[in-house]
């Protein structure tokens, strides 16, 4: 440095920021608050994300398993949206933000618009009901469609066993949010055991039996080293496509 003036100026790192909203682009406006829902408009919204992956390869493997992968990513995504929720101000929690360009939430743009979940992509149905409901409200139903899919598939081989009805408790209403700074630091750490009180717990206010049950999201999917650095699957393959309670057989029986 010469000793000018300029040279003691540092400047700001420039943050970046990309939410859900930047990427489930509208022609036609998106309503950033649904108003009205119906339980046909609700039906009508799983029934376009159950065709959409029902056209998902079956194939599940060791290294592949599409359906288990998508619905895993929907799940996933519609988790990381509610985890900067606080109680204090009732501010952030499902509404359809994410810090999508922090290394937390890797990969959860491959099943909203890129495609690159073996072609599957959600804006493909939000874009037909993008002016009447937000994106927000839109993100949950999805994460429902998903659980409700995968779960089906285990009834299939176990119909005794109890369907889950989640169209009965939804409830209509939430705001999108186009920026959430900060909200991916309310994720807890992948090898801070003490994440899971921190979090859930102690910001979340849930008990410990709620906690586990939060859990249950591992019911699906699997890690991918390009998204979290780790590898595998939470049970086997198979029982990652169904919506059950492997995850927690698998938790049991590993240690």
């Amino acid at each position: 440095c010469r000793g000018c003036q300029e040279c003691s100026v540092l400047e700001e790192p420039v943050m970046l920021f990309e939410a859900p909203h930047d990427y489930m682009t509208c022609e036609s406006g998106a309503v950033m608050k649904t108003l009205a829902l119906d339980k046909v408009t609700y039906d009508v919204i799983v029934g376009g994300i159950f065709n959409a992956i029902d056209q998902l390869p079956v194939e599940c493997n060791i290294t592949y398993c599409p359906q288990a992968d998508v619905t895993g990513c929907i799940l996933r995504l519609a988790g990381h949206d509610f985890m900067d929720y606080d109680p204090a101000t009732g501010s952030g929690g499902s509404d359809g933000c994410i810090d999508l360009s922090h290394p937390d939430n890797s990969g959860l743009e491959a099943c909203l618009v890129s495609g690159t979940e073996f072609g599957f992509d959600l804006h493909t149905v939000y874009k037909l009901f993008c002016t009447q409901v937000s994106l927000a409200d839109f993100l949950v139903i999805a994460a429902e469609a998903a659980m409700s899919f995968t779960r089906e598939l285990y009834l299939a081989e176990f119909p005794e066993r109890g369907v889950m009805d989640f169209r009965s408790d939804f409830h209509f209403g939430r705001t999108t949010a186009t920026s959430c700074p900060g909200s991916a630091q309310m994720l807890p750490h992948a090898e801070e055991c003490s994440d899971v009180e921190k979090v859930f717990v102690n910001h979340l206010g849930l008990n410990w039996a709620e906690a586990a049950a939060l859990m249950g999201v591992h019911s699906l999917g699997r890690a991918v080293p390009s998204n979290s650095g780790y590898d595998g699957w939470w049970s086997d393959p198979e029982n990652s496509r169904r919506f059950n309670n492997n995850y927690y057989i698998a938790v049991l029986a590993n240690g």
